[in-house]
């Protein structure tokens, strides 16, 4: 993965103060200094699973002015204009994108998703359907909950080390709980 200028696209972690409901009920929001029509934006049906969507222009609304993209926890497209996005409240929301072909993808990676490969299946999608090289994909991860603040018994913990097969190095134990940190998860991962 390489590093890219930024400043070719917009991109935006939300906060407390942009709610679905301020999506759906005003026709632009303001994001600093950028104004984006609401019509603009597509979300999807977000299962904690591993499918990727591919959405074109006529994608545009889902899930403010018609249905969201069904089942799926990961959008990628090529089309300008477009403002894909992904609803997280614990989970990691992580934008990738190809500088050379202009590909990008936000993605919706919990433990579920994480368990599941969402982040590969994006990969490679991008690679597959789009001809993306790796070493031209920037990934950008946002805020999520961290391992002071995310806890799991034992037996989510062994399931998801046992079905991901992520070294256990990168897993803590305190006081006999697993705490299980997202975010160390997607760097090693993307």
């Amino acid at each position: 993965m390489t590093k890219t200028n930024l400043s070719k696209i917009f991109y935006w972690f939300g906060d407390k103060n942009l709610s679905l409901s301020s999506l759906k009920n005003n026709e632009k929001i303001q994001l600093g200094r950028f104004a984006i029509y609401t019509n603009r934006i597509i979300l999807a049906e977000q299962t904690h699973s591993n499918l990727v969507r591919i959405v074109q222009k006529n994608n545009v609304g889902a899930g403010i002015d018609s249905k969201e993209i069904p089942f799926a926890d990961a959008l990628i497209t090529d089309e300008n204009n477009i403002f894909l996005a992904v609803k997280s409240a614990d989970c990691v929301p992580i934008l990738m994108f190809d500088q050379v072909k202009k590909i990008i993808a936000a993605v919706h990676s919990g433990r579920e998703g994480t368990r599941k490969n969402i982040i590969s299946n994006t990969l490679k999608s991008m690679i597959i359907d789009f001809h993306c090289q790796p070493k031209n994909i920037f990934v950008k991860l946002g805020p999520a909950i961290c391992e002071q603040c995310y806890s799991v018994d034992e037996i989510t913990f062994n399931n998801f080390v046992d079905s991901t097969e992520i070294n256990q190095k990168l897993l803590s134990w305190i006081a006999w709980k697993a705490i299980l940190s997202l975010p160390k998860h997607r760097r090693i991962l993307c």
